[in-house]
């Protein structure tokens, strides 16, 4: 007399398991095959062998070493025509340190911004606190609307304090 099969055996945990494993074992292999089939490729920079007899200085020319952040933003810097020494700390933006410019009987503090990025500000502000003996007398301010990428801003800011000072400190330079 004819029986029908069995029920197939429910999966469990240790069967998808083994499965999981078989599949990684033959991706595994068929990655080490393929990989057989090409030749790995030659570095150029790796170490040669010299041939007897032959002057080391005679071989082929290395590639040149690899520069560091600090000498990538170096050269960078001098680039733009800017002392790779100094640090700025409002980059993209720079200012130049402010001279008295008198007109009128007003003094004025005038210097430049300028926007080293290709990037458009829509607002510059600049601001500077007066000293005299280390304590501060008086905040100057100025802004602009606009600054785009390369532009330099000629910013004036005219001296309210009437006393003598003897100091100036960047306050701010804020831009967006």
């Amino acid at each position: 007399m004819y029986s029908p099969p069995p029920p197939p055996k429910q999966l469990d945990a240790h069967d998808i398991i083994r499965f999981g494993a078989l599949i990684i074992l033959a991706i595994a292999v068929v990655t080490v095959f393929v990989m057989s089939l090409f030749p790995k490729p030659r570095v150029a920079n790796a170490p040669q062998q010299l041939q007897p007899g032959a002057n080391p200085e005679a071989q082929s020319p290395q590639a040149p070493p690899v520069k560091t952040d600090a000498q990538i933003r170096s050269d960078h810097l001098r680039e733009l025509g800017l002392d790779p020494d100094l640090s700025y700390p409002y980059w993209p933006l720079v200012f130049t340190w402010p001279t008295v410019s008198h007109r009128n009987g007003s003094r004025y503090l005038v210097g430049e911004v300028t926007n080293y990025s290709n990037e458009r500000f829509r607002y510059v502000s600049l601001s500077f606190g007066l000293y005299k003996d280390g304590v501060k007398v008086a905040d100057v301010h100025d802004s602009t609307s606009t600054l785009r990428g390369g532009e330099t801003w000629r910013y004036e800011m005219f001296v309210f304090y009437e006393g003598a000072y003897d100091a100036y400190k960047v306050n701010y330079l804020d831009g967006y």
